[in-house]
């Protein structure tokens, strides 16, 4: 299948909701680009996510969180955008990508992502589900603030929440289908 996007859309959701998974696929469909972006921030300030939260703190990553979408919004190229599970604890992150483009929250609870993710030591929330559990429940009502679409992902593999947001974005005129 080859397909053109016509708007940047960003997905959002809690770990293990397969955000970069569908982003890849769809990027791979439209022949475009697929931005992870806590890769990104790695990559502007050549360090790991945990080697920014320990020189920078929370605070720190959360504000080159900010930046990364603001230049990834500047650049004005449609693309698919897979963010970090924390993206909407900044009302402006979720602001600039509302004005960019489009939202797509891929809803999955932490026992759900826990399932899905088969290395926990690159997950350490995930040592706890309990407690991933309550932050996912904290942030849910932001997900679904910032969001203009969900899609739920409990119990359904990656091909298929695939074809749930590509049926999504065709509906809507943001994915035209050149050829199936």
């Amino acid at each position: 299948m080859k397909a053109k996007l016509n708007k940047t859309v960003y997905f959002i959701g809690f770990m293990g909701a397969g955000k970069t998974t569908v982003a890849r696929r769809l990027a791979k469909a439209c022949s475009c680009e697929c931005i992870d972006v806590d890769f990104y921030i790695q990559r502007m300030h050549d360090k790991t996510i945990p080697e920014i939260f320990e020189e920078f703190g929370e605070k720190g990553f959360r504000n080159f969180e900010t930046e990364a979408l603001e230049e990834i919004a500047n650049a004005n190229k449609p693309r698919f955008v897979s963010c970090g599970g924390g993206v909407i604890t900044r009302d402006e992150n979720a602001a600039i990508m509302k004005k960019d483009g489009i939202v797509i929250h891929l809803y999955s609870d932490a026992k759900n992502g826990a399932r899905r993710i088969s290395n926990k030591d690159s997950r350490p929330l995930f040592k706890n589900v309990r407690q991933a559990q309550k932050l996912f429940l904290e942030r849910l009502p932001k997900y679904r603030k910032a969001c203009d679409y969900e899609i739920i992902t409990t119990r359904k593999n990656s091909g298929r929440v695939y074809h749930e947001v590509l049926d999504l974005l065709e509906d809507e005129g943001i994915i035209e289908i050149i050829e199936k």
